[in-house]
């Protein structure tokens, strides 16, 4: 089995064991590609493994030997999924990938603005906390979070848990599922 993963360097380095992957078959990997290149690169490939190549109808009309593509993320929008299921190519994806730490980046961005906690830091830096004539700075305005309103798109498992936290912030959760109303139309 001939094994093309993509786009090596959209993912950590360091904590991910392929040691499995490649005991399947041939094995090799590309920092990233474009379009031109997966079609170059996975000619011969019977599994594509992606996050952001476009494995495009172009693309999936030239490989004749694809079987699988494993995305290696939650989304695939970079798939034509259409074009995949008229050459009968599977797609799968990583059900519950950052499930936690998306959303936990989310707030750490959150509250890192409302609390100008990056701009204290600089004047750290910079000296004037040292300088200052209290034993505190309070040169920026912070706010709480408590009572503001938080709009989410897309309320897949991520987005649920973006919501639960702000929730618990005491926060109101205004939410919006593309794929819901796509299908209730």
């Amino acid at each position: 089995m001939n094994i093309v993963f993509l786009d090596r360097a959209t993912i950590t380095l360091d904590d991910i064991d392929f040691s499995g992957i490649r005991s399947l078959g041939t094995y090799c990997e590309y920092p990233n590609s474009t379009e031109e290149q997966v079609i170059e690169r996975a000619a011969e490939a019977d599994v594509i493994i992606a996050n952001k190549a476009p494995i495009t109808k172009l693309v999936l009309n030239t490989l004749k030997k694809l079987k699988l593509i494993a995305i290696v993320a939650t989304g695939y929008n970079n798939v034509d999924i259409a074009a995949a299921r008229l050459k009968d190519v599977t797609v799968c994806n990583v059900a519950g990938y950052a499930v936690s730490t998306v959303p936990q980046h989310t707030f750490a961005l959150i509250l890192n603005l409302v609390t100008k906690a990056y701009k204290y830091y600089s004047d750290i830096q910079n000296g004037k906390w040292h300088d200052a004539t209290s034993f505190t700075l309070l040169s920026y305005p912070t706010y709480e979070l408590a009572g503001k309103t938080i709009g989410i798109v897309g309320f897949g498992a991520i987005c649920r848990q973006v919501a639960k936290i702000a929730e618990a912030f005491d926060m109101r959760v205004l939410a919006f599922d593309v794929c819901e109303f796509k299908n209730s139309r």
